[in-house]
Parts: structure tokens; C-alpha cells; sequence
């Protein structure tokens, strides 16, 4: 699970301990210089740890990061988890296109008037993925992280869970 930009993996325990304690095994970290790296690493220790069907992404840069990376992270790859992601050149993923290669489920959450990414940008990813979506729009413009502490943290919260349970079943 990829940390928003400026921040570590600190700011994802909590939330982390709240997915782990419905059954799920976690791998959260801190950016390194190569983010892409960074997210292969954390998906090869889930691998290494026995996991089978692996949701990668996060909030902002670790959405960024896990939409772009996912078509090369391997077959164990299920499902993208993006909460305020969009596409950032900062994060080697500057184009739509960049960010909705994956052919697998996304889950893609945003608020609508998310102050980071310009309004429509979620919809534009699902429009040019070529693969099963969700995308959850709330009114506000909470971004990232502070989307889970929002007027909208049950309804976030009821989605992620939702999706981590579809797209990991056997």
C-alpha cells in the first residue's frame, strides 16, 4: 500500500491494521528514489510470504504508482486500488494512458472536487481502460488519505472492502 507524496509509511498504519484485521496481508513502505521499484519490492514480499491474488496501489502517489506499474508486477496482480490517483510525471506516469494499461479490475475513488487532480480525471482512466472498473466519485474535494476521515469514510471504506473481497476471492 503506496503512501501519498511527502509522506511515509507512517501515515498508512492505521489504515493498514484496518485491512489486516479483515484477513488481508499487508505490505506497506516508504518511497524510495524509484517508485515503481518500491511497489515491485512490496509485491514481491507478499509473494515471498505465500500470497496468491495481490491488490496493489494506494492513496495518491501509491495510486499513481499502482495503476502504472501493475501490468508489470505479474500474474498475481488482481486488481488496482487507486484513491485519488491520476496520471504525474513526477511519478513516471505522465498520460492517462500510462495509468490505465492494466487489463485487470481498478477500483478507482476520488472526490469530485479533488484540489490535486483536475475534475473528470478518474472517469478519463476508466474511459481508457480496457478492463473492468469501479469508479466511486464523492461530493467534496478531500484528497487522498483524507478521504478514509471525511463525511464519506463509510461509504470509501464500504468500497475498498467491497472490491478487495470480489477481486481476491478464489
Amino acid at each position: 500500500m503506496g503512501a501519498q507524496a511527502n509522506g511515509d509509511l507512517c501515515q498508512t498504519v492505521a489504515f493498514a491494521r484496518e485491512v489486516a484485521a479483515r484477513g488481508y496481508h499487508v505490505a506497506t513502505f516508504d518511497w524510495g528514489s524509484d517508485y515503481t521499484s518500491a511497489m515491485a519490492s512490496a509485491t514481491r514480499v507478499l509473494q515471498s510470504a505465500g500470497a496468491q491474488r495481490i491488490v496493489v496501489g494506494g492513496f495518491s502517489r501509491g495510486a499513481v504508482v499502482g495503476l502504472g506499474a501493475a501490468p508489470r508486477l505479474g500474474p498475481r496482480v488482481v486488481g488496482v486500488l487507486s484513491i485519488s490517483g491520476g496520471p504525474s510525471a513526477s511519478e513516471g506516469y505522465p498520460t492517462i494512458a500510462s495509468v490505465s494499461a492494466y487489463r485487470g479490475p481498478l477500483l478507482l475513488v476520488a472526490a469530485r472536487d479533488d484540489l490535486v487532480f483536475p475534475r473528470g480525471t478518474s472517469q478519463r482512466i476508466a474511459a481508457h481502460h480496457t478492463g473492468d472498473e469501479s469508479v466511486l466519485l464523492v461530493p467534496g474535494s478531500d484528497h487522498a488519505l483524507a478521504l478514509l476521515d471525511g463525511d464519506q469514510a463509510s461509504v470509501v471504506r464500504r468500497a475498498i472492502f467491497g472490491f478487495l473481497a470480489r477481486v481476491t476471492a478464489p
